[in-house]
C-alpha cells in the first residue's frame, strides 16, 4: 500500500507525460499486487479494520482502474478550473485515499508517528526506484529528493532509540547511511526494512500523535456472591443476640440469599450469633468547670466506656466454624456529659454545660441507667451496617447500589491503538452486564482477563504517558469489579503514583467493596473488622 501510494502522489511533481504515466502505471501494477494479496486475506482482519481496508479499495478502485480517470494523466497540469490554485483535481482525490491507506496501516504500530517514518522511507524508496528504473525525465525530481533523504530520516533514527533493540537500530542507521552514499538497491533495502518485524518503534513521549484520552462511565449494579459459603434454598439462617435481651437491636440486619430466616421453633442450618455484653468498664469521669462566658463557669465530665461486640458463626452441631470480632474489647470510646446530652435541644448538637454542679449530680443520679442504654443502642446500631454488610459478603449476597465506574476510553483508535480500544469495549460491555447472578460470574471472568491484558500493556517499554494513564485507571476497576478488591486497593495506589493529577481514578463506592479484602483468607477462624474510619477511608 505504502508503494503504490507514495508512486501516485509522486506524479504531480511532475509535468511531462512519460514520468506521469510511468509512475501511474507502476502505481496501479502494485496496486493490482495488493488487491490479490488482500481478498483471500480479508478474514484475518477486525471488523472495523475491514471497513477501512474496503473504503480504501473503494477510493483506490475509482482512480487506478478508471480508465477515464486514468487517462487524464497524460494531460499534464490537469487542475481544477475555478480554484486553480488548489491543484490538480486528482491530487485532492488522493489526500482522502492516502488518509484512508493510513488508518488500515497501524496495527502494528505504537503511535501514529510511525506511519510518518514509514512514509518517509516510501517515498525516498519510490524515489531510488524511478531514479534507477524510471524514464530519463523523471531522474532530476527523484534525485533531488534522495540529496534530502539522510537528513530527512536522521531525526526518526534518534527518536527511534528507546523503542528498539541494537540489531534494529543498526539495520536502521545502516540503511539511512546507505541513501547518504547510494550503495546498493534502496528500494529493494527498504522493502526487507519492512519485513523485519518491530523494527519501527518510537516511543511516543510527548508526541502529537500520542493515544488521546476521553472519559467513559460505565453504569451497573453489581452483584456480589457468598465468599465464604453459599447457603442453598434448602438451609435456614438465624440472627440472635446473646443476651438475648434486646432481639430488636439486630432487626435491621437482613441476609439476602436463595435460603430463608428459620421461623420459631425450626431449627437453623447455620446461626449467626451477635455476643455483646452491652456497655463495659462504664465511667462517668469526674466533674469539671469549664468556662461558658462573661465570668461565668458551666460542669461536665466525659464518660468513658467500653462496647465489645462479636459475631460467632454457629453450625447446626453448635461449632463455631468462625467468629467476626465488630468492636474489640479493647477499643475505648469516650463521651461528652453534658445538659444538651440529657435533654436534646431539636436540630442542636453542640455541648451546653450544666449551669452549676447540683444541676450536674441530679442529670446524673436521673439519667445515668438511659445514658448506659442510649450509649449502647447508637454504638450497635452504627455497627449494623458494618455487620449486615460482612454478612452478605460472606454468607449471601449483595448487590452494591447502581452506580458509575471511571474507565479511560480511546479517542483516536485509528491512530494504532485499536488493540487498547477493544479492551476497553470488552471491559464496558462486562461491567455492564454484572448485575444478574446468570451474567456476573462470567462476566467477572472477563474483567480479570482484562485486567491482565492492561497490566501487560503497562510493562511494555516506550508507551506514553496517556497508554499509561488509560491501562492504570482501568486496571483498578477491573481488579475491583472482579473479586480482588485488594489487589484493586494496591493499584489504587501505583495508579496515583503514575498519574497524580487524576482525580477520577478512585470509584465512587469503592468502600463498598472493601469488606471483601476480609475474606481473602477464607479458612482464617478469627477475623477483625476494620475501624470504620479505615474501611470508609476510600
Amino acid at each position: 500500500m505504502l508503494d503504490y501510494d507514495a508512486r501516485f502522489r509522486m506524479i504531480f511533481a511532475y509535468s511531462d507525460t512519460e514520468s506521469r504515466t510511468y509512475l501511474a502505471n507502476t502505481a496501479k501494477s502494485q496496486y493490482l499486487e495488493f488487491k490479490q494479496l488482500l481478498e483471500p486475506n480479508m478474514a484475518f482482519f477486525l471488523g472495523n479494520e475491514k471497513d477501512k481496508l474496503k473504503e480504501t479499495v473503494k477510493l483506490t478502485d475509482k482512480i487506478l482502474l478508471n480508465d477515464e480517470v486514468f487517462n487524464t494523466l497524460n494531460t499534464p497540469n490537469y487542475r481544477n478550473e475555478s480554484k486553480p490554485e488548489k491543484g490538480e483535481k486528482l491530487e485532492d482525490r488522493w489526500i482522502d485515499i492516502h488518509k484512508a491507506i493510513l488508518y488500515v496501516l497501524i496495527k502494528d504500530m505504537v503511535v501514529r508517528a510511525n506511519f510518518k517514518i514509514y512514509t518517509r522511507f516510501s517515498e525516498f524508496a519510490v524515489a531510488a526506484d524511478v531514479s534507477k528504473n524510471g524514464p530519463a525525465a523523471s531522474h532530476h525530481y527523484a534525485d533531488s529528493l534522495l540529496k534530502t533523504a539522510p537528513g530527512e530520516l536522521m531525526p526518526y533514527y534518534y527518536a527511534l532509540q528507546d523503542g528498539n533493540n541494537e540489531e534494529s537500530k543498526v539495520a536502521i542507521k545502516t540503511l539511512i547511511d546507505n541513501y547518504k552514499t547510494r550503495t546498493g538497491d534502496l528500494y529493494a533495502q527498504t522493502l526487507a526494512l519492512y519485513e523485519r518485524p518491530n523494527t519501527l518503534l518510537v516511543s511516543p513521549e510527548g508526541q502529537k500523535d500520542d493515544l488521546q484520552l476521553k472519559s467513559k462511565y460505565a453504569s451497573s449494579k453489581v452483584w456480589q456472591d457468598a465468599l465464604i459459603r453459599e447457603m442453598p434454598e434448602t438451609e435456614k439462617f438465624a440472627i440472635m443476640t446473646v443476651p438475648n435481651d434486646r432481639p430488636d437491636l439486630h432487626n435491621n440486619i437482613y441476609i439476602f440469599g436463595k435460603y430463608m430466616r428459620a421461623k420459631k421453633g425450626e431449627t437453623p442450618d447455620i446461626t449467626f450469633r451477635i455476643v455483646s455484653p452491652g456497655l463495659t468498664g462504664v465511667d462517668f469521669g469526674r466533674i469539671r468547670k469549664v468556662p461558658v462566658g462573661d465570668n461565668r463557669y458551666g460542669y461536665v465530665s466525659t464518660i468513658i466506656y467500653y462496647c465489645p461486640i462479636k459475631i460467632e458463626v454457629v453450625n447446626k452441631a453448635g461449632e463455631i466454624e468462625k467468629t467476626l470480632i465488630v468492636i474489640d474489647e479493647g477499643k475505648e470510646f469516650r463521651q461528652e456529659f453534658h445538659e444538651n446530652f440529657v435533654r436534646p435541644i431539636p436540630n442542636y448538637t453542640g455541648v451546653i454545660p450544666f449551669r452549676n454542679d447540683t444541676l450536674y449530680y441530679d442529670a446524673l443520679d436521673k439519667f445515668r441507667g438511659s445514658t448506659i442504654n442510649r450509649l449502647y443502642n447508637e454504638r450497635f446500631s452504627e455497627m449494623t451496617v458494618a455487620m449486615a454488610q460482612w454478612l452478605n459478603d460472606a454468607y449471601g449476597y449483595y448487590k452494591v447500589p447502581n452506580n458509575f465506574y471511571y474507565l479511560y476510553d480511546v479517542k483516536n483508535p485509528e491512530n494504532g491503538f485499536q488493540e487498547i480500544k477493544a479492551l476497553v469495549d470488552s471491559t464496558d460491555y462486562a461491567i455492564e452486564h454484572l448485575e444478574t447472578q446468570e451474567t456476573s460470574l462470567a462476566n467477572k471472568a472477563v474483567l480479570a482477563r482484562m485486567l491482565e491484558k492492561y497490566q501487560e500493556i503497562l510493562q511494555r517499554p516506550g508507551i506514553s504517558q496517556n497508554v499509561k494513564n488509560l491501562c492504570a485507571r482501568n486496571s483498578v476497576t477491573c481488579a475491583l469489579l472482579s473479586d480482588q478488591v485488594t489487589r484493586a486497593l494496591y493499584l489504587l495506589e501505583r495508579c496515583k503514583a503514575i498519574n497524580p493529577k487524576d482525580s477520577n481514578v478512585k470509584p465512587f463506592n469503592l468502600s463498598s467493596f472493601v469488606f471483601r479484602t476480609l475474606f481473602d483468607d477464607k479458612n482464617q477462624k478469627v477475623v477483625k473488622l476494620p475501624p470504620r474510619s479505615e474501611l470508609w477511608k476510600y
